[in-house]
């Protein structure tokens, strides 16, 4: 038994040194696509932090490999336990959980408002005092109007405190844990549901967003009830009620917006074409039915039809165009107005988008080859971090105390560490369950992720636009977890009653 031990150790460590080097030479053809410096140099920072990651990983899979029995009795006993605490209780304890660490978060981290976030805290109060959404320049909708205005109502309640915003950032990050644990629930079973909101309670670069002034927290808190409601009820209004919910989060951040034609085919895999399309249908219209007032408004004040912002063509001119990155990029410092539409002055914010989507659109149609190559940097700066919330928190603070500095340190580690072991857990996932995630209710996770990553194949990305993927790929992982790596696709866990 030794002997076989030892030659399986032996096995286990050629494949870890193969797989790493492989792994190792395809990051570094990255440099062979790229004469980007700033690409580059991440890159190079990033696979040493890799290298240390797949070295844990490793030592953690070895020391599971040898203990496993003891580790799998210890685990399957502690969720047999869970199982047997009420849904009622479950969520008073996983809701109170969130609340207190992200509520010490904003407390211990107390971030100011820098870029986006200070301009979003502008337009608040703006709409606030004046019921207008502008710049100094006059009437605007670069930015989609969802967030600015949730700030305002946020502070023509209490004040205009970012404080205020902070808890009501906190109160709704919470709620998504419970949205979370309902959605898994349905989709899953009611131990899933439970393994999946406490790995989201805990999951700190989620807790690191309730300090920042941003859309994402506020747009997943829509979208997951979205989710939630047209897996949840197979009825006409709840599709429409989900619709609805979908517009919602498209007046803050406008990335679903085609994601109706994705649930389609979820809706296909139970239900006849008629009925399916009919759903569709119902889903989509629906979810103009909140961002038509809006369309309406910029439309007066544009007179062109503006659907939610007029960013959309200059955000596909930072993706394909001639100076395009894969990420974000200073667009004042680049080129001149014949070829860049953002130093075009005699143009208004939607005749500068429509230009810049033209512009766009016939660089890529000429030059493919430079657009395919710029793929493999959107999906690295899509995934490269997940400290980017806990960067941000301490990139301005109201006061810095003498525990800042470790704190930073302390978090972005864990915070990274963390994200890095449920990016792979999710791969692991993928290629294990990946035929069982499609067969079931699951498909609608894997649908949203495809979509996602679809839509970040053609925009610029930066690691925070990975945020709204985070709760589906959990729920993935926690799949995984429970049913493949724990009971090896047995059902040795007792289930506990039933909410709803």
């Amino acid at each position: 038994m030794f002997l076989l031990k030892k030659n399986l150790l032996k096995i286990c460590i050629c494949c870890f040194v193969i797989s790493t080097f492989l792994t190792i030479f395809a990051i570094k053809f990255l440099f062979l696509l790229s004469k980007d410096n700033e690409f580059n140099s991440l890159v190079r920072e990033y696979l040493i932090f890799f290298k240390i990651l797949i070295f844990i990983i490793f030592n953690f899979c070895c020391f599971f490999y040898f203990f496993k029995e003891k580790i799998k009795f210890f685990l399957v006993n502690v969720l047999n336990r869970i199982s047997q605490i009420s849904p009622y209780r479950w969520l008073l304890i996983v809701f109170f959980l969130a609340f207190c660490l992200r509520f010490l978060w904003i407390i211990f981290v107390p971030s100011l408002p820098t870029s986006d976030f200070l301009w979003y805290h502008k337009r608040a109060i703006g709409i606030m005092k004046n019921l207008e959404y502008s710049v100094p320049s006059g009437p605007t909708a670069y930015w989609p109007v969802g967030y600015p205005a949730f700030l305002a109502i946020i502070y023509f309640l209490f004040g205009a405190n970012i404080f205020y915003a902070k808890v009501a950032n906190v109160i709704l990050s919470s709620l998504e844990v419970v949205i979370v644990y309902f959605l898994a629930r349905e989709i899953f079973d009611d131990l899933i549901g439970k393994i999946s909101s406490f790995l989201f309670a805990v999951y700190l670069e989620n807790i690191s967003y309730s300090s920042l002034l941003c859309s994402e927290i506020l747009y997943l808190f829509f979208l997951l009830i979205s989710i939630y409601l047209i897996v949840k009820f197979d009825n006409k209004n709840s599709v429409f009620v989900g619709g609805l919910f979908l517009g919602v989060s498209n007046l803050i951040r406008p990335v679903t917006l085609f994601l109706p034609f994705f649930i389609f085919f979820y809706y296909l895999r139970y239900q006849n074409f008629k009925v399916s399309f009919y759903k569709f249908l119902l889903l989509f219209f629906s979810m103009l039915i909140p961002i038509l007032p809006w369309s309406i408004r910029n439309y007066i004040v544009f007179n062109k039809l503006v659907l939610v912002s007029t960013n959309g063509g200059c955000s596909l001119w930072m993706s394909l165009g001639p100076y395009a990155t894969g990420t974000d990029f200073n667009v004042f410092n680049v080129g001149s107005s014949k070829d860049n539409p953002f130093l075009r002055k005699d143009l208004n914010e939607a005749e500068r988008d429509t230009l810049a989507r033209k512009l766009a659109i016939s660089y890529a149609k000429s030059h493919l080859w430079f657009e395919v190559k710029l793929i493999p940097k959107k999906i690295f700066y899509l995934f490269k971090s997940g400290k980017s919330g806990v960067s941000d928190s301490f990139y301005k603070l109201k006061s810095k105390k003498k525990y800042h500095d470790f704190l930073f340190i302390f978090s972005a580690i864990i915070s990274q560490v963390n994200y890095m072991i449920f990016i792979f857990l999710f791969i692991l996932s993928i290629l294990k369950s990946g035929k069982e995630l499609v067969k079931q209710k699951s498909l609608i996770l894997i649908l949203f992720l495809i979509y996602y990553l679809m839509i970040f194949l053609i925009f610029k990305t930066q690691s925070r636009y990975h945020f709204p993927l985070m709760p589906f790929i959990i729920m993935i992982v926690s799949y995984f977890i429970s049913r493949k790596v724990l009971m090896g696709g047995k059902s040795e866990i007792k289930f506990g009653c039933s909410l709803l």
